[in-house]
């Protein structure tokens, strides 16, 4: 369950509201080196699979209005400069 209410409040012309979302990690492999070109069929369906059940459990939360998929790779991966 995500916790936190939107606050939602007019400010002016501007709609003023809390930030609340969700934030997931989907671990595609238990081989830190394996790479989308190096897996079968299968274990790449299994991952659209796993992205595709967390989106549907996301939206069931009404706060939410858009969800996004993306994938860090590579050493900078994550990194902040």
């Amino acid at each position: 369950m995500i916790e936190g209410d939107l606050g939602r409040a007019g400010l002016g012309i501007y709609d003023h509201m809390n930030g609340v979302g969700a934030h997931e990690v989907i671990i595609e492999s238990p081989k830190h080196e394996d790479t989308l070109a190096h897996m079968n069929i299968k274990q790449i369906e299994d991952i659209f699979w796993a992205f595709r059940d967390r989106i549907i459990d996301l939206q069931r939360d009404k706060r939410f209005r858009f969800s996004l998929i993306f994938k860090n790779e590579g050493d900078a991966a994550g990194a902040s400069t």
